[in-house]
């Protein structure tokens, strides 16, 4: 098993089963869960799976990505991650991996 499947294993058991089917393209995905996960996978440092959505993603999404270069407040785009990791975090399938995501994200309802 490569990295990218582990990394792609341990995600799917973190969010579960209706992002994993979106990932798996049994369920079509819009570019903003697209631009959703793929920054969480950055948070979480899982750049063999990012590379493998990048690659199998791009073109799909190129021209939604291209229009966002340098198009963006960035204290909107800082609150939205932060609410997409919170939300993440939250969602975890136990609270003891709640808890541990919140600290990885250094979110601060979980660093209190």
């Amino acid at each position: 098993m490569d990295k990218a499947e582990i990394e792609r294993k341990f995600f799917y058991y973190l969010c579960g089963d209706k992002i994993a089917d979106k990932m798996e393209g049994n369920v079509e995905m819009s570019y903003e869960e697209f631009d959703k996960i793929f920054y969480i996978l950055q948070e979480l440092q899982f750049y063999d799976l990012i590379f493998e959505m990048w690659n199998e993603y791009y073109y799909k999404f190129k021209d939604q990505i291209n229009k966002e270069d340098g198009d963006f407040d960035i204290e909107e785009e800082v609150a939205r991650h932060e609410v997409w990791l919170e939300e993440f975090s939250d969602n975890a399938p136990t609270d003891e991996l709640k808890v541990i995501l919140g600290e990885i994200f250094e979110l601060r309802k979980y660093l209190d």
